[in-house]
């Protein structure tokens, strides 16, 4: 009952929020800030208790599709709240309500047969728990990403309304996305190098592609910033590397859980 309770009332404040940015956009009025933040703040806050109820159960960790999916959300929303604070992220709030608005009522409506119920100790913690701030960050860049090519299309074409006065110029939209991508590698190498430290085998049969896919996803955007810091790549060359990577880690992390979960369950 609390975990359906918080999930609820996260949703309906994600949805909130939600309608907030979308008004301010309509009438082309300024952002405040403190009303996003609280009504942010308090989603996050009830979405990570709601979660915490469909996860740890006394079997261990239910790390089912979909909760997982969750998880990311709310990882990645409370990612941009912490970085807004300094950085002009907010923006990113437009896309990242209704995917958190979807992803709960998935993890509320769905339930699994077999759940994936997995024990873990510390070192195993610590390399899932890298492994999603990790994915959460370079989601973002990736969304910097789609976001900075959309900007720089609607510039071109002299469209200056709506969304386009919330977003920052496109230097600093680009630069927030190579900052992200610095901080995303940084920990993906680290939960790489954790698993293959603490996980007994991490080629067994049911992680070798993950292994494989992560390690060529982490190729990709280790060329990414060597490219920028050798060639001076930027713009929608950087853009399409991103995107690249992100694809890679996207199937590593979702791809069996999708096959195994859902098309063959």
């Amino acid at each position: 009952m609390l975990s359906l309770t918080a999930n609820i009332s996260a949703l309906l404040l994600y949805l909130c929020a939600s309608t907030y940015l979308l008004t301010l956009i309509k009438r082309q009025k300024n952002l405040q800030q403190r009303p996003l933040f609280v009504l942010t703040a308090s989603a996050i806050i009830i979405h990570g208790i709601g979660l915490q109820q469909l996860m740890i159960l006394p079997n261990g960790i239910n790390l089912g599709i979909h909760n997982m999916a969750s998880l990311i959300f709310l990882s990645i929303n409370a990612i941009v709240l912490a970085s807004s604070i300094r950085k002009p992220l907010h923006n990113l709030f437009i896309f990242l309500f209704p995917l958190s608005i979807i992803s709960i009522a998935l993890s509320i409506a769905i339930k699994q047969s077999e759940p994936h119920f997995i024990a873990v100790n510390l070192g195993v913690a610590a390399h899932i728990l890298l492994s999603i701030i990790a994915y959460s960050i370079l989601a973002l860049a990736s969304l910097q990403a789609i976001l900075w090519s959309w900007q720089n299309h609607q510039l071109k074409q002299h469209r200056l309304t709506g969304i386009m006065k919330l977003l920052p110029s496109l230097q600093t939209m680009e630069s927030l996305m190579f900052e992200l991508v610095w901080a995303g590698v940084a920990l993906l190498g680290l939960g790489i190098v954790v698993g293959f430290i603490y996980l007994d085998n991490i080629f067994a049969q049911h992680l070798v592609h993950k292994t494989v896919l992560s390690l060529f996803a982490l190729c990709v955007f280790a060329t990414l910033l060597w490219g920028r810091h050798k060639l001076g790549w930027r713009g929608n060359t950087a853009g399409k590397w991103v995107l690249s990577g992100f694809c890679l880690l996207m199937l590593s992390y979702f791809g069996s859980k999708l096959v195994l979960e859902v098309i063959l369950r």
